[in-house]
């Protein structure tokens, strides 16, 4: 059996792989009553449907307001509008504060004399 012979794989000869866009997006909104996540996904095709989640304080989970849509960026925009919408009745998206702790030494720490020796076996 006799193969051709290949090309040797160069920085020249390979391409770089594009980043594939992102396949969903989501907004997340809170209530007393649950939660409400708005979901934008892109489908194989190129299409893209949106659709809402809701659930409730049980677990309890509903999905309706399915909609397709003819691109990616248009179930974002519709996700976004309905955010809006629902905003004003009440959902909130909950603010993410992150506060560093402060850092507990400033300089490399020593070993201490505990650590170094060996500890004793264990009997069995």
């Amino acid at each position: 059996m006799r193969t051709e012979p290949t090309a040797p794989t160069t920085p020249e000869t390979v391409q770089p792989l594009s980043p594939e866009p992102p396949r969903s997006a989501s907004i997340t909104l809170r209530s007393a009553d649950g939660i409400l996540r708005l979901v934008a996904e892109r489908k194989k095709d190129g299409r893209a449907v949106s659709y809402v989640s809701k659930t409730d304080a049980n677990k309890k989970t509903e999905t309706g307001m399915r909609t397709t849509h003819l691109s990616m960026d248009e179930a974002k925009d519709a996700i976004s509008a309905l955010a809006e919408q629902a905003q004003k009745l009440g959902w909130a998206k909950r603010a993410f504060a992150f506060k560093a702790k402060p850092d507990a030494f400033s300089t490399l720490p020593a070993v201490s004399k505990a650590v170094t020796t060996k500890a004793p076996k264990a009997k069995k």
